[in-house]
């Protein structure tokens, strides 16, 4: 910078105390004696002072900064995206159901229930209060099941509710190889249902009208009777391991 300014200095003849022309100190003949300005001082100014950053940087800068900001928000919402899926993937409902109106009462939940479209699995678990009995509904996909029996190959008693309602009841204990009724045996209670894959295939036959209110009735309140014999165990739907609507106790 300091060879700049001296260059100027002897290029234009000007006074490197005050930017004048040296002429105006110079006797009589000189600029000041005359009453002229120097005109090279605008010049020295000028090519010193520190250059503009032009526009165009300025530009670009805020161009990256935005980019930056797009991909910042892409990326959360691409999270968001992440938890949505996870979300959707299973599903829990509590529901109460009181025990006066039981069978009634849970037909109208299933009735209004929203399924998700994407799933084909609904199981539950109860808790049994003084005067309900709490549901905890889980939906989920699942396509895999330890085993699916033909009607005949499940080793219960068949009990025809009605035309269209028949169930398996009074389930054998296998003993040596050999079927053995045990009453005393919890799985002796369970109940398979005719017809039916999963509760979630009977939920929406009761949507599409193809299950009736009447039928529903014949089934919980057989559920019901066995829930109450057996006093303290807990309905449930498990259903994992058959590919057969069942219902048992824990």
């Amino acid at each position: 910078m300091s060879k700049t300014k001296s260059s100027l200095y002897d290029i234009y003849d000007i006074c490197a105390s005050c930017g004048r022309d040296r002429s105006f100190h110079s006797g009589a003949g000189g600029e000041a004696a005359q009453g002229r300005q120097p005109v090279f001082r605008h010049l020295f100014v000028e090519t010193i002072r520190k250059p503009k950053r032009s526009k165009k940087t300025k530009r670009s800068k805020k161009t990256k900064r935005s980019k930056k900001t797009k991909k910042s928000k892409k990326t959360k919402k691409t999270k968001k995206s992440k938890r949505s899926k996870r979300r959707s993937d299973t599903y829990s409902k509590r529901v109460s159901v009181k025990l006066d109106d039981f069978s009634d009462e849970l037909y109208q939940y299933f009735k209004r229930m929203k399924l998700n479209p994407k799933h084909n699995f609904i199981n539950f678990t109860t808790d049994m209060k003084s005067d309900k009995i709490i549901f905890s509904f889980h939906s989920r996909i699942n396509h895999h099941y330890n085993s699916d029996p033909l009607w005949d190959d499940i080793h219960c008693s068949e009990l025809i509710l009605s035309d269209t309602m028949i169930v398996k009841t009074e389930c054998d204990r296998i003993e040596n190889g050999k079927p053995v009724k045990d009453k005393s045996s919890i799985g002796f209670y369970k109940v398979f249902v005719k017809g039916f894959h999963n509760l979630y295939e009977y939920i929406l036959s009761i949507q599409s009208n193809k299950t009736d209110k009447k039928d529903h009735q014949l089934l919980f309140d057989l559920l019901l009777k066995n829930q109450l014999f057996l006093n303290d165990r807990s309905l449930m739907n498990h259903n994992l391991d058959v590919k057969t609507l069942h219902f048992k106790f824990s």
